[in-house]
């Protein structure tokens, strides 16, 4: 929006206006009698400071209010910060100590299909491993491991086939 600049005869008639507003209500305050005049005279010295001092109050208790709001705000948002770092980190290590078991590794590499001796010494050896990471861990709901490998059988809860997951967005093959 711009600024319009008064002309001078603009300025002329704003002064006559307020020339003769100030001398109506001189004219209007000259009619009234001693005591009312006394009495007007007592509420505007008591009522403008009064006014000045509540709007200065009002407004550094609602500068004090922003100013805790904010930071009470910034406090919870670096908690949340710190939650979500501990977390990311504790998902880390599990996952760190998923992939770094040789016998997971080993059975997701195979090249062929394993008898059903091996597959169930498996289950009971490194799958169980794993899962007691994800019970130990309550940052982790769900540890799963996926592969592409065809000779791999999933066992669940752990080990699942791509296959499961190839149509969603966030899997990049």
């Amino acid at each position: 929006m711009e600024a319009r600049t008064l002309t001078k005869q603009e300025v002329t008639v704003m002064r006559k206006r307020w020339v003769q507003l100030i001398s109506s209500f001189m004219y209007w305050v000259g009619r009234r009698s001693m005591q009312s005049r006394l009495v007007a005279a007592y509420i505007l010295i008591l009522l403008i400071p009064s006014i000045i001092v509540s709007n200065y109050f009002f407004q550094q208790i609602r500068d004090t209010y922003i100013s805790d709001a904010l930071n009470q705000n910034t406090f919870l948002l670096e908690t949340e910060k710190m939650n979500m770092q501990s977390q990311i980190e504790s998902i880390e290590m599990a996952a760190q100590l998923a992939i770094s078991d040789q016998a997971i590794k080993d059975y997701l590499g195979i090249e062929e299909e394993l008898s059903s001796a091996a597959l169930m010494e498996v289950a009971w050896g490194p799958s169980k491993d794993i899962q007691r990471i994800q019970t130990n861990n309550p940052n982790i709901a769900h540890l799963r491991l996926f592969t592409g490998n065809e000779h791999v059988m999933e066992m669940w809860p752990i080990i699942f086939k791509e296959s499961r997951i190839a149509a969603e967005p966030w899997f990049a093959p």
